[in-house]
């Protein structure tokens, strides 16, 4: 009970975060042509290679909900987002992947 008041606190936090910073940080990296934007979007999963972080952001980041699963040719998936292959061509932010959800 106690963890789900701290989660809703987490989320409330997050998205305070994301409408004050992280729309500012799309916005500025959307200027840049499309592979300095995934080089800087690269550079910050990799931050999530500190376990701390890790955990802070698969705490924080990932939406578990049952609706939103996906079952498509007998896999199912937690959640409708996915990226692009080769978004990771090179293998370097799989810690950072993994913790936002894509596994």
């Amino acid at each position: 009970m106690v963890r789900h008041y701290i989660h809703e606190a987490a989320v409330f936090l997050l998205n305070l975060f994301y409408k004050v910073f992280g729309r500012t940080f799309l916005f500025l990296i959307s200027w840049h042509d499309a592979e300095r934007a995934h080089v800087m979007a690269m550079s910050l999963l990799r931050l999530a290679d500190a376990p701390f972080l890790k955990g802070l952001v698969s705490f924080l980041g990932v939406v578990r909900d049952s609706r939103l699963e996906q079952a498509i040719c007998g896999h199912t998936f937690r959640t409708p987002v996915g990226i692009a292959a080769g978004f990771d061509k090179y293998a370097v932010a799989m810690h950072g992947l993994e913790a936002c959800g894509f596994c």
